[in-house]
């Protein structure tokens, strides 16, 4: 496990203190639960976030929309904490956003949230300005690819691809699974592990096979 779920204080009943709006909430499970301890105990009240995990395309929107339109600073897709389920950008009119800003003027480090294994990855000297814009702790130390990053943390939701579920989710779930070695095929369906044996709905059911006893007056069915 990359973040671990006993070096800060946590809230396992983080959905209390962690709202989306209307962003999707596949985040490392841990770091939810960070999150809502500091909401509990600094902001007394819940912490509302306006974008969570971004599959592929949602972060290629942003930045075609930052490079040729003049948005919002967006990393170039692929290369954002957000696909990789470990960054929550705060909803600042829904939330206690003065408790942060003043996290914000401070390095990391010397951050309020720090205690609570949360920076805020670009303080105000920063060449990129974004306080709303928090991460787990260990990723400050964290040298190696943002791809590597996790190993068997627990993600919210991972488990709840239901199987008429396609497009861009499933393709960005498939490929997270690819990069540690836990699935090897990627189409955008949900399917069972390509090399998990899975039962082939097209062979036809087989009838059961009738067996007799001694006594010609019993006959039992086996199932098959």
């Amino acid at each position: 496990m990359r973040i671990s779920d006993t070096a800060y204080p946590i809230e396992k009943d983080w959905r209390k203190w962690v709202i989306f709006d209307g962003a999707l909430d596949r985040v490392v499970a841990v770091f939810l639960q960070r999150l809502a301890a500091y909401s509990r105990d600094i902001l007394k009240r819940p912490i509302h976030f306006i974008a969570g995990f971004r599959t592929y395309d949602m972060q290629l929107k942003l930045w075609n929309n930052y490079k040729y339109n003049g948005g919002p600073y967006a990393n170039y897709p692929g290369n954002s904490w957000h696909e990789f389920s470990c960054a929550c950008d705060v909803h600042g009119p829904s939330s206690n956003w003065g408790e942060i800003m003043r996290d914000y003027i401070l390095p990391p480090g010397k951050q309020t949230m720090n205690k609570y294994g949360i920076y805020i990855t670009c303080w105000a000297g920063a060449q990129v300005r974004e306080w709303w814009h928090l991460m787990p702790m260990e990723i400050m130390s964290y040298t190696g690819t943002k791809s590597t990053f996790l190993t068997d943390d627990v993600v919210n939701g991972e488990d709840e691809m239901k199987l008429n579920d396609n497009g861009p989710d499933v393709l960005s779930w498939q490929n997270a699974l690819v990069k540690v070695g836990k699935w090897a095929l990627v189409d955008g369906v949900p399917t069972p592990k390509p090399n998990s044996n899975p039962i082939r709905t097209s062979d036809p059911p087989r009838k059961p096979t009738p067996t007799h006893s001694r006594s010609p007056s019993v006959c039992r069915r086996t199932e098959s």
